[in-house]
Order: structure tokens, then C-alpha cells, then sequence
């Protein structure tokens, strides 16, 4: 059965994807478009896995280094009030996880992002404010191993 994520990985490899940012030691990096939470991204195992346990513990702790070095990036770059961490894989089953700063004007700053309305959750920033957030934390994961 196609995976998305794994779909996504091979464009990324091939050079075929907008929203791809870096490849990092367990995990490939990609930017969502919202609008709401700038520099939202997906951190996607490299692998196919659907559950954190089918992991060896050693390969958790490294994707988990990865998730932490994509949100130091964004908090040193974009200075989010706050960054939400989420591993759901209920939609697409493949390990990989939501790493979204919260910002002063949050619509529902002590809530989830999954009860903002979709249409507002997924409303696209203009091409040059996304263009320009992808740049900054692009450039920021290929330079630094570690802040």
C-alpha cells in the first residue's frame, strides 16, 4: 500500500519537493504552508515504521534529537511563545512528528491546533513570507548540527 510520507521522502530525494527542508540524521524535515503557526513542520523517519516500539530504542532517542534540533531551530529563528510536539499517525501511518510554534496572536493559545477550523489551520501564507521562512530554517538545519 503507497505511503504518503514515504512518497514525500522520494520527492525530496529527487529534488521534486516545494516544502522539503533538510535531511537530518533519522528524519527528512518539511514546512507546512500555515499561516497561523509559521514554520510548522514535519519531522518524517526515514524509514517505514507506523509505531514507536517497532523502533529500536537507539533509533527513538535519535529521531527524537531530530525533533529537538528542528525546534530549536524555529525558536531561535521565528521566537515562538511556544512549541507544540505531536506523534499521531492516525491519518498516515508512518512515524513522524508535528513540531508547531505558538505565537501571541494563537486563535486558541491552550488548545490543540486540530480544533482550529481546517480552513483557517490550513490557510497558505503568501509565497514570499513562506519562501522566507523556509530559507531561514533551511539554512539554519544544513549549517548547525547542534545550536
Amino acid at each position: 500500500m503507497p505511503c504518503y510520507f514515504c512518497d514525500q521522502i522520494q520527492k525530496a530525494k529527487d529534488n521534486r519537493s516545494e516544502n522539503f527542508l533538510s535531511e537530518l540524521s533519522e528524519t527528512f524535515v518539511f514546512l507546512k504552508d500555515s499561516k497561523l503557526f509559521p514554520g510548522y513542520c514535519l519531522v518524517v523517519s526515514k524509514e517505514h515504521y507506523e509505531q514507536l516500539p517497532e523502533l529500536p530504542q537507539e533509533k527513538q532517542a535519535d529521531i527524537f534529537t531530530d525533533v529537538c534540533r528542528v525546534a530549536e531551530v524555529i525558536y531561535s529563528e521565528l521566537s515562538p511563545q511556544r512549541i507544540n510536539y505531536e506523534c499521531l499517525g492516525n491519518l498516515v501511518p508512518h512515524i513522524h512528528w508535528h513540531v508547531v510554534p505558538r505565537y501571541k496572536d494563537d486563535p486558541l493559545p491552550h488548545g490543540p491546533i486540530w480544533q482550529i477550523d481546517k480552513s483557517l489551520r490550513e490557510e497558505s501564507n503568501e509565497a514570499s513570507r513562506l519562501t522566507q521562512i523556509k530559507k531561514k530554517l533551511a539554512d539554519k538545519l544544513i549549517s548547525n548540527q547542534r545550536l
